[in-house]
């Protein structure tokens, strides 16, 4: 059976649903007005990235397009690195939130999904058959994951700096 662009984009949808959730859940624990800000607009572009990856299967669906990849084997790589990486669709967001500590820690949570994502959309985008599915539109989503992965390390390297002057 070939993996089905239905499959990815179910992935990428859900991933993008549970990292708005953490966001949300976040900006509850958070003190820092800034901070709060950054997590409010990031959990809004994941809402607009959930958005993007619905239109794409729908499109796809419309052409009854396979993505190249072969197997199930790459559609069980797909999820098994959503699962373990990422915004886990099997996790809770307040569960996970509930392990850190202090803002770094949820910063670097976060930063770590946002790696992830992006090493997952360029994997998914390695398995669309063709522009006619939206690639370009996918190269926009890891443009903006990477622009929030930029953030947050900005954010996590000021506090650092902040840290070190007291």
């Amino acid at each position: 059976m070939n993996l089905k662009s239905n499959d990815i984009f179910d992935i990428a949808i859900q991933i993008e649903k549970n990292g708005r959730d953490f966001y949300l859940r976040a900006i509850e624990r958070l003190d820092e007005g800034g901070l709060k800000e950054l997590f409010s607009r990031l959990a809004d572009m994941e809402l607009v990235h959930a958005s993007t990856f619905v239109e794409l299967k729908a499109m796809c669906a419309e052409r009854g397009e396979p993505a190249k990849g072969p197997e199930d084997a790459a559609v069980s790589y797909l999820k098994a690195f959503a699962r373990g990486h990422v915004f886990d669709p099997a996790e809770d967001a307040a569960a996970a939130l509930a392990e850190l500590r202090t803002p770094e820690d949820v910063l670097k949570r976060a930063i770590v999904a946002e790696k992830d994502s992006i090493a997952l959309y360029t994997g998914i985008k390695a398995f669309i058959a063709d522009d006619q599915c939206g690639r370009e539109k996918i190269d926009r989503v890891i443009a903006e994951e990477m622009n929030h992965l930029a953030e947050l390390s900005d954010w996590l390297e000021r506090r650092a700096d902040t840290d070190g002057d007291g």
